[in-house]
This record gives structure tokens, C-alpha cells and sequence, in this order.
């Protein structure tokens, strides 16, 4: 073994060392061909065992260089030759000028890699502007995507032609870690503020002001428009509550994903057109059978009934607290619908706008009362005064009525209403026109589709109001409600207290009693007035004792009416009266006694 440790050892196969010739000669060995043949061989292979200067062998291991320099090396080509020191000062090895386009670098380094590995850096001057999104292929490797923020596309303008970019890549895509041309610029403002202005860059004028507390503006703030469920300005938590922008110059509130008004193109907050929407007022009773209910009469407080036939429908008022209304069914195969004739001095701030007609609905059986509808219908007459039927003809089931030829509907014919057997909400939007529109009607109906009766139409909360949401309803106190029915119809009832005084007046002759009703609200116009009959009524003196020197009317004649009172003239049988005197009228004790005085429309 001629190196040992690393050190040379010659040897003859018999003596070794510097002397091993000495030795042969003192052991009386003459020179012999086998002992110079061992030493010579010894050397070929130290010398075998030597890196040849002209790189004609490899090493077979580590070289150790004992803590020396290796001097005058040559920059590595490829890649895996050693960096020299110039190489790596320079960064040669992991840079080249790009070439391809804006948004495709290419870039060839010179010694190629072959492959990308994880934490692989590179630096390329760009050949030219970002232009959004952007790709580096090395090498003829393949596209890998240009990532900022490390994991934001690139954006235009964010490499410059002309820079230097450095990226690291990360198993997927190329991390820019050097700065970006959007970054260019240095904060101005104060310590405590943060300025930034409209060309793009943290300087100039404070177009944008920051100071911990406040943001300030020069110029407006853009929002997205959002949406009734994701509005565009909300809160961490609960994001579809907050404001949105449902049309041009229109803003939205919502709560829980629901919209609960508007402004801009409508008010904040309309009032509800409609009088007794929720049916709790029901001066002439709270109930109607079918019999008695004829087709173009009006029951619950301001509500009509119309119908393809007289007497189908039983009417009932829901709970005096709660209201609603029930529509009871009793003939087959009919068609039949509610009405509010609003009146026209409460039309102004709807006509020539947006409506929207709102309430809840129920049906007993879905399958068999169905194709429920509701219709804001323009009324082109003049006169304060129904003139004929809402409806003209009854269309086909399923279908809209035929309308008198005074009324259109507004907007196209109203959609069945998918009507179920649990109160839902529903709605229709329309415009309302103003070319000859004074009055608004709201209509309400449904077709029976089995031949079955006795299906009930359940209806409440309706609500008319200005602009294209269906906010929910508004609930009145009972008697501001109960005032505005009032205007459209006052009734006087003496309850069962025998003999109740119901008004009070003056003999005009020994055969005559004039007597007074002041409305307790002015009234539309001069009412049309009736009442129970003439024998329910008794007439006394206002010296009378009970029981003495009363009478039993015979009859009322000429009563006189203006908007806010009306005059009753009785007739009697009795004897014994003075004209000037006080007279009363009472209830007689046995007989319902009332007075009507009637405005409806």
C-alpha cells in the first residue's frame, strides 16, 4: 500500500523505506529483477493515486486542501461546477435580462437549471410594464405564476420595464420579494397620520388622512351597491344588516336580510293608504252571513264585497285585538274579492309614483281555494261615488276579472298569489298614472276550485304605501283608526239600558221634534242617513217624568244633512207638548234603536 494516512511509503517487497536499497545490499542481496519489478510498481501506483494537473483523472473522495485557498478558478459554467467568489458577488449564476412580454417573463440563466425546487431564487430584469397578472418561465422549465404578498396576483403598473425583480420559489409559484413599482414613495402626514392622494402614491395633497381615530376624505367615498343580504356597509357581526343601494339615487336599509325601507326614491317612511288595514274597526258588526251580504256592500269598516253572485260569502272578523278578516265561502265554483275605494284627497302623494300593496294571507286548503290575486287599479273618474261594479265580468278561472270601464289596472294583470295555509306575506308593486287617475282602488280576490263549499280566505295587515318595498306594517292606535272610519260612516246604537236618551232638540210644533247629531268626526260629505224604525224611537218633553208624557214616533221625515251634522225631524202621536220646549229622543225599551248617517264611497 503505497499511501498510508497520506503519506508515500516506498517498498521492494522485502525492505521498506528510504534506504530499503541499503538494506538489501547489507542483508547480501544482489539486485534482483523481482525486488525492482515490486519497487517500481509501488511507485506507478502512488503515482495512479495522484490528481493529474490536466484534470485527466477524477478524485475518488473528499479533497481536503488543509485550509488553503484555491486561486486562479474559472467561473463555473455548469450546474455542477464551483462558484467562484465572482460569481457569487455578482449573483451570475441566478440572473439574465428577460425577454417575452408584460405579463409572460422569460428568463434564461446561464448555467440552466433543469428543474424548479423549493426556496430556488432567481433575479431577471423585466423586459417590459406588468399589465396585470404575470408568469416567469426559467429555462424553458415551464410557467410559474409571479406572486406579491405571496399569494396576490401581480398588478399593472407593479413591475416597471427596466427593474430588477427577485423571487423565491415556494413548490408552487414564484414569491416577488423585491419591492414593486406600487410601493414607490414614502408616507407623508405626521407621526400621527397617514396621507395617501389620488395618483397612487403616499405623498402630495391628503386626498386621504388617517390619524388613528378619524378617516378623512378629499374627494368621495365609492361603495359596491350590495344587496339586500350582503349590503355594501355592514358590521363583523352581522353582515346582512346594514345599507345598501338598491337603484340610482336610492338608499336601502336592511335588517336580517330583509329590506325594511328605502329613501330617495320614496320617503323614509310613507303612511299607509289604506284605512282599517288590520279590519279591527267594525261599526256595523263583526259578523255577516252569506245571506245578508249582498254583492257591493260594505262590511267591516271601509271593505267591500265583490263577487260573480249575491250572497257566497260569509264574513268574519278575526280577533278584536289582533284583526285580520275571514272570507268563508259558501257557494261553489265562485269568484269573489275584497275592495278599498281610497279616497282621492288621499291619492295625491301615490299618483304619478311607485306603490306597493302588502299584506298577509292564509287559505284553509291550498289545493282547493287557490289563484288568489290583488291589483292597485287606477279609478278614471271625477266622482266621489262608485258609479258601477269594481268588476265588470268575471273572467275565466284563473284568470283576471274584467274591470268596469272607470278602472284600469296599474301595471300588468296581477299573478296568482302562492297562497298557503300559514300566514305569508305578499306583495304587488306598481306605477301608478297621472293622466286622468283620481281615486285608487285595491282589490283583492281569489276563484274556488272545488265544487265544495266552505273554504275560508283568511286576510290581514293590508298596507298601500309610496315606493317598491313592502315595509311591515304600521300599526295605528284603535282610535285613530276608529276616527278615520268615521269619515265614511258614523252610527248611533242605544245599548239595552230601557228607554236611553240618544238625541236632544226642540219642539218646532205641537206635532214636531227637531233634533241635532254633531258628528264626532266631519264626515266626507253630506252623509245619506237611515235608520232603525220610526216605532223604535219615543219622543218626550224635556220635563218628563220616565213613563209619563212620553210618545212612540210615527215617522221621520226631511232629515237634513251637511258634512259635519245632521238634523232629525220625528213625527209623534202624543198630546200635551208646547213648540219651544225641550225635546229628547230615546230608545224604546224593547226595540233596537239606531241612526246611520253613511259617506262611503
Amino acid at each position: 500500500m503505497p499511501w498510508s494516512g497520506g503519506s508515500f511509503t516506498r517498498t521492494n517487497g522485502v525492505n521498506t523505506g528510504s534506504t530499503l536499497w541499503a538494506e538489501d545490499r547489507d542483508d547480501g542481496y544482489k539486485i534482483l529483477a523481482s525486488h525492482h519489478d515490486t519497487h517500481d510498481q509501488d511507485l506507478a501506483t502512488g503515482i495512479n493515486s495522484t490528481l493529474e494537473k490536466s484534470g485527466s483523472n477524477a478524485a475518488t473522495g473528499n479533497l481536503n486542501i488543509g485550509s488553503n485557498r484555491l486561486t486562479a478558478v474559472a467561473d463555473g459554467t455548469a450546474k455542477t461546477d464551483a462558484a467562484t467568489v465572482n460569481q457569487i458577488q455578482s449573483n451570475a449564476a441566478a440572473y439574465a435580462v428577460a425577454t417575452g412580454t408584460a405579463t409572460a417573463q422569460v428568463v434564461a440563466l446561464s448555467p440552466a437549471i433543469t428543474a424548479y425546487t423549493a426556496g430556488q431564487r432567481i433575479s431577471f430584469k423585466a423586459n417590459a410594464t406588468s399589465t396585470g397578472a404575470t408568469t416567469v418561465n426559467v429555462n424553458a422549465i415551464g410557467a410559474k405564476t409571479l406572486k406579491k404578498l405571496h399569494d396576490q396576483d401581480i398588478a399593472a403598473g407593479d413591475i416597471e420595464s427596466g427593474s430588477v425583480v427577485t423571487a423565491i420559489y415556494d413548490g408552487t409559484n414564484y414569491q416577488v420579494t423585491s419591492q414593486l413599482a406600487s410601493e414607490a414613495g414614502s408616507p407623508a402626514g405626521s407621526n400621527t397620520q397617514v396621507q395617501y392622494n389620488a395618483s397612487g402614491a403616499f405623498a402630495g395633497d391628503a386626498d386621504f388622512t388617517f390619524d388613528g381615530t378619524n378617516v378623512s376624505l378629499a374627494n368621495p367615498i365609492y361603495l359596491g351597491d350590495g344587496a339586500v343580504a350582503t349590503p355594501s356597509v355592514t358590521n363583523t357581526g352581522d353582515v346582512n344588516t346594514g345599507i345598501y343601494f338598491p337603484a340610482a339615487d336610492t338608499v336601502g336599509i336592511t335588517t336580517g336580510g330583509v329590506e325594511q325601507f328605502r329613501f330617495g326614491s320614496s320617503d323614509i317612511r310613507s303612511d299607509n293608504a289604506i284605512i282599517n288595514g288590520n279590519f279591527l274597526v267594525a261599526q256595523r258588526g263583526t259578523t255577516f252571513a252569506s245571506g245578508d251580504n249582498n254583492d257591493d256592500t260594505y262590511n267591516l269598516d271601509r271593505w267591500l264585497i265583490n263577487s260573480d253572485g249575491n250572497d257566497i260569502v260569509d264574513i268574519t272578523q278575526g280577533s278584536a285585538t289582533t284583526g285580520g278578516i275571514g272570507l268563508d265561502v259558501e257557494t261553489t265554483n265562485k269568484k269573489f274579492g275584497i275592495v278599498q275605494i281610497i279616497e282621492a284627497r288621499n291619492c295625491n302623494g301615490l299618483i304619478g309614483n311607485t306603490a306597493t300593496l302588502s299584506f298577509q294571507a292564509k287559505v284553509s286548503d291550498a289545493s282547493k281555494l287557490d289563484n288568489v290575486k290583488a291589483a292597485i287599479i287606477a279609478w278614471n273618474s271625477t266622482a266621489d261615488a262608485v258609479t258601477s261594479d269594481i268588476v265588470a265580468s268575471w273572467a275565466a278561472e284563473g284568470t283576471a276579472p274584467t274591470l268596469a270601464s272607470n278602472l284600469t289596472y296599474e301595471g300588468s294583470t296581477p299573478a296568482n298569489l302562492n297562497v298557503t295555509t300559514s300566514y305569508a306575506k305578499y306583495s304587488v308593486t306598481a306605477a301608478i298614472d297621472t293622466s286622468s287617475t283620481t281615486n285608487i282602488v285595491v282589490f283583492i280576490w281569489s276563484d274556488v276550485t272545488d265544487t265544495t263549499a266552505g273554504h275560508v280566505l283568511s286576510i290581514k295587515e293590508v298596507q298601500l304605501e309610496l315606493g317598491s318595498v313592502a315595509t311591515s306594517y304600521q300599526h295605528r292606535t284603535y282610535a285613530n283608526t276608529f276616527a278615520d272610519c268615521q269619515r265614511y260612516y258614523q252610527r248611533l246604537d242605544a245599548n239595552t239600558t230601557a228607554q236611553q236618551q240618544i238625541l236632544i232638540g226642540y219642539f218646532s210644533s205641537t206635532a214636531m221634534v227637531r233634533c241635532f247629531w254633531n258628528f264626532q268626526t266631519p264626515m266626507r260629505t253630506a252623509p245619506t242617513m237611515s235608520n232603525s224604525a220610526a216605532a223604535t224611537f219615543e219622543i218626550i218633553d224635556g220635563k218628563d217624568t220616565v213613563g209619563a208624557n212620553d210618545a212612540t214616533a210615527t215617522s221621520y221625515t226631511g232629515n237634513v244633512t251637511c258634512a259635519d251634522r245632521a238634523m232629525f225631524r220625528a213625527n209623534y202621536g202624543g198630546t200635551g207638548y208646547t213648540a219651544g220646549e225641550t225635546g229628547l229622543v230615546r230608545r224604546d225599551d224593547s226595540d233596537a234603536t239606531f241612526i246611520i248617517a253613511d259617506a262611503e264611497m
